[in-house]
C-alpha cells in the first residue's frame, strides 16, 4: 500500500486525543480506507468498495495494529456514536465507512497555514518588487475584499420518518423531558447503522415499563444509550426474530 493520507492539527482538540490506542486505531483506519474505487471480496461475493471504504474484523485490525480486540471494540463503538464511522457487519468481517471522507482526505483546497504549501511557489523579489512599482505608479490603495453576507439561521427540517417515531416517544415520555433534537441525532445515527427507528421506541417503552419509579428519568436521550440499543438489535438479527417478537 503506498501514498499518503491528511491528519488535521483539530485532532489535538478531540477528548480521545491522549488516548493512544483510539488515536492509532483512528489513523490506522484512515490509512486503510480505500482512496479510489476497488473491487473485494465481501460476503461470498466481489463487492465495490469506494473512498473511504474497507473490510475488516476485529481480530484482523487487533493483529495489524497490536491492539486488543476489547479495546478495538470499544474504539470502533466510539467512533460510531462520534458519527465518525458507519459499520455493515457479516459473519466473518464488517464493512466500514469513514463518513466525511471526501471532505478531509480529497479537498483541494489551498493550505492555509502561514507557511508556503508544499508544491505551491512562494513570491519572488522581482514580483514583489513590481508589484510596489505598479503601486505606486497608480497611487491608488488596494480595495478591500467585499464583506460576506451574514448567514440567516434556518430551522432544522427533521425527515418524515421521524414524526411517528417522535409522537410516540412523546406518548411514552409525561413529564415531556425528551429533547426532540438529541432524540433524532441518536435515532438517525442507529438508522444509518442499519436499525429500524420502530425499534428504538419498543426497547425504550421496554425499558420503562421495566424500571422503577425512582429508576425512571423520562429522557429518551438520557435513558437511551446507542451502544445498548445496537447490542440488543443485533441480538435480534442474531436470532433471525423480529423487533416484535423479542420485545413486548
Amino acid at each position: 500500500m503506498s501514498g499518503y493520507i491528511k491528519l488535521y492539527r483539530q485532532m489535538m482538540s478531540h477528548p480521545k486525543y491522549k488516548d493512544s490506542h483510539h488515536m492509532h486505531l483512528w489513523v490506522h483506519i484512515l490509512m486503510k480506507a480505500a482512496f479510489s474505487p476497488v473491487d473485494v471480496d465481501w460476503k461470498g461475493k466481489t463487492v465495490r468498495l469506494e473512498p473511504g471504504q474497507f473490510t475488516a474484523g476485529r481480530k484482523q485490525l487487533s493483529d495489524e495494529t497490536g491492539i486488543s480486540e476489547q479495546r478495538i471494540k470499544t474504539a470502533l463503538r466510539r467512533f460510531i456514536s462520534d458519527s465518525q464511522i458507519n459499520q455493515q457487519t457479516s459473519n466473518k468481517c464488517s464493512m466500514f465507512t469513514v463518513l466525511n471522507w471526501e471532505k478531509y482526505q480529497m479537498s483541494n483546497q489551498p493550505s492555509t497555514s502561514n507557511q508556503p504549501a508544499i508544491n505551491q511557489p512562494s513570491t519572488t523579489k522581482e514580483e514583489v518588487e513590481e508589484r510596489k512599482e505598479i503601486y505606486i505608479a497608480d497611487k491608488s490603495p488596494v480595495a478591500e475584499p467585499p464583506k460576506k453576507p451574514k448567514k440567516t439561521r434556518q430551522l432544522f427540517q427533521y425527515p418524515e420518518w421521524f414524526s411517528p417515531v417522535w409522537n410516540d416517544i412523546k406518548r411514552l415520555d409525561p413529564l415531556g423531558r425528551s429533547e426532540k433534537r438529541k432524540t433524532f441525532d441518536i435515532i438517525s445515527l442507529l438508522k444509518a447503522n442499519g436499525v429500524d427507528p420502530v425499534f428504538c421506541v419498543k426497547f425504550y417503552r421496554w425499558k420503562c415499563e421495566a424500571a422503577s419509579e425512582e429508576q425512571y428519568i423520562g429522557a429518551f436521550e438520557a435513558w437511551m444509550k446507542p451502544d445498548d440499543i445496537m447490542d440488543e438489535w443485533q441480538a435480534v438479527q442474531a436470532k433471525k426474530t423480529t423487533a416484535d417478537g423479542m420485545l413486548p
